[in-house]
């Protein structure tokens, strides 16, 4: 919170009252923590930060109804209550957006690479530390500021951002939008993406650290759609039986073998 103070969060469906401070009132309740906007814009800013563990997503519906689904091992920095001007959060990480609309606020998602302005529209931002940003439009539109250049490329609904911090090179493309935001509903997708890469992701979610006997097992592709178990070993069933590849678990360390 603004104030320092840690507090956290649980999914029971208990409703669980935060107290931040006059004029504005905040409810936790089933992984969905509520800000109702009842403070004077004119105020000044207070910032609270949500941030998820390896294993864990949360939902955040933000003062001026914005919803913001955040993946897991990610952070994202809000005000409590908006300004009249704009509306900027601040995203370590991944998570979904669905804007309110407000022609008179543009809505603005800062990350290392980039800043993302709309002003009412859904779309994903994934900002990892692979160096690369994401953006991939669903509804409405966007405009991408990329922080190295100030080039502003704008996307269309099926669009996606590539951004590379290394290269610098930034690319719009059109794609499926659904494997990129696959995760709000609780299932993995993967188009022949590498091994290696979906480990990556796997161990974000499970936190696990993943080993390679051989760059073979590395480079092995996959193809499918897998429901986000409890357990990463009933994800890791699945890929194995499509003989893709091994895999031995022994507590949080995972080994990938040829199949």
């Amino acid at each position: 919170m603004a104030s320092g103070e840690e507090i956290s969060l649980t999914k029971e469906e208990a409703a669980q009252k935060i107290f931040q401070g006059e004029g504005v009132t905040t409810t936790n309740q089933a992984g969905n923590l509520i800000y109702a906007d009842n403070a004077d814009r004119d105020t000044t800013l207070r910032y609270n930060e949500l941030l998820t563990p390896k294993g864990c997503d949360y939902r955040v519906t933000l003062a001026d109804g914005s919803r913001v689904w955040l993946s897991t091992f990610s952070r994202l920095r809000y005000p409590v209550a908006f300004h009249r001007e704009e509306r900027i959060v601040y995203l370590e990480g991944e998570a979904y957006f669905e804007v309110a609309m407000d022609s008179a606020r543009p809505f603005i998602v800062r990350t290392e690479e980039a800043s993302v302005r709309v002003y009412g529209t859904e779309f994903n931002v994934k900002s990892r530390d692979d160096g690369q940003l994401r953006t991939v439009l669903v509804k409405g539109s966007v405009g991408v500021t990329i922080e190295a250049t100030g080039e502003e490329r704008m996307l269309r609904p099926n669009q996606l951002l590539t951004y590379d911090r290394a290269t610098g090179e930034a690319s719009v493309q059109e794609t499926d939008v659904y494997p990129h935001i696959a995760w709000r509903f609780n299932e993995f997708v993967f188009y022949d993406e590498r091994l290696e890469d979906i480990m990556e992701e796997l161990s974000q979610w499970y936190d696990t650290e993943v080993f390679y006997t051989s760059e073979t097992a590395k480079n092995a592709r996959f193809t499918g759609i897998i429901p986000r178990f409890e357990e990463v070993g009933k994800v890791l069933y699945f890929i194995e039986e499509t003989g893709t590849a091994r895999f031995h678990t022994k507590g949080k360390t995972i080994t990938v073998s040829e199949f």
